[in-house]
């Protein structure tokens, strides 16, 4: 469903129709034919990215693992407060401050652990990156999915705080040494609001020009991270950046403090116009995060 096939239901009404939405109305296509129906968890998500390094020969040696990396938060509804439809992410932030050590240990000895030993057990070889979704719950943390690869848009939150070599990590990942391998991080914030396309996640237009102002880009220090755009020939001499898809970028920015990291990123995000851009102006802040799952 292309990540907007979720629904949390707070009622029976709601849930019901979700389910003519998705089936009778055909609005996911045919990935709305089958439904899974989970239990609602009150709670907030966090998304947790990890390297992961098991073949059956690394079992054997006893380097098959996976390291977590910082935990992030998508922010998946698509207007400020945790309201409006689901999306594919309206922005995502890193690291979390409500997110404890003892919640982390439980992550690691609940969900973590378990699924390196599954993974051993059935005999997999895989090397690459999980993506752990997970629900903070009164019970603690709850799994509600896992991606077999690094998740959009916590990446642009997640990476550029690695104070080590990416290509060392991968290099590890695959040689079987990701156990050894040291995993250091920049002490502060990374916030990543996304601009998409007016009236997406429904229907929106595309082939719009994407301007960007240089001077105020370069002084938040934000890096645009580019999803739904493309190269559009505007002359022979000048190629220009359009919109093609409905999550068009995201500017990711640091700061020290989650207030600068945040101020940085809002700023970087002003430099970017298009016509209908339209972006959350919550990522990161109290009550911008969803809670509950269906």
């Amino acid at each position: 469903a292309a990540g907007k096939g979720v629904v949390v239901a707070a009622t029976i009404d709601e849930a019901l129709n979700a389910v003519n939405d998705l089936m009778d109305n055909g609005r996911v296509g045919e990935a709305g034919k089958k439904l899974v129906i989970e239990d609602y968890l009150e709670g907030v998500e966090i998304s947790v990215l990890a390297a992961v390094s098991v073949t059956p020969e690394f079992a054997k040696k006893g380097t098959a693992t996976i390291i977590p990396f910082l935990p992030a938060r998508d922010h998946k509804r698509l207007l400020d407060g945790a309201k409006g439809p689901n999306t594919g992410g309206m922005g995502a932030i890193c690291p979390l401050d409500d997110v404890s050590e003892e919640t982390m240990e439980q992550f690691n000895k609940d969900i973590l652990e378990p699924t390196l030993n599954g993974l051993i057990q059935e005999g997999f070889d895989y090397r690459g990156f999980i993506f752990f979704g997970v629900m903070l719950t009164k019970n603690g943390p709850k799994l509600l999915e896992y991606n077999v690869r690094l998740g959009d848009p916590e990446t642009q939150a997640v990476l550029p705080l690695m104070d080590f070599d990416f290509e060392q990590m991968c290099e590890a990942i695959i040689n079987g040494t990701l156990k050894d391998f040291s995993f250091n991080w920049k002490k502060g914030y990374q916030v990543a609001p996304v601009a998409v396309s007016g009236g997406y996640p429904g229907e929106y237009k595309k082939g719009c020009e994407i301007k960007f102002n240089e001077s105020i880009l370069n002084e938040s220090k934000g890096k645009i991270f580019i999803a739904g755009a493309i190269v559009g020939r505007r002359s022979r001499s000048n190629d220009n950046l359009i919109t093609n898809g409905g999550r068009v970028l995201a500017c990711s920015a640091f700061g020290e403090t989650f207030e600068k990291a945040w101020k940085n990123a809002y700023q970087g995000l002003s430099s970017v116009k298009f016509d209908d851009i339209f972006f959350r102006k919550d990522i990161g802040l109290p009550g911008a995060a969803e809670s509950g799952k269906l």
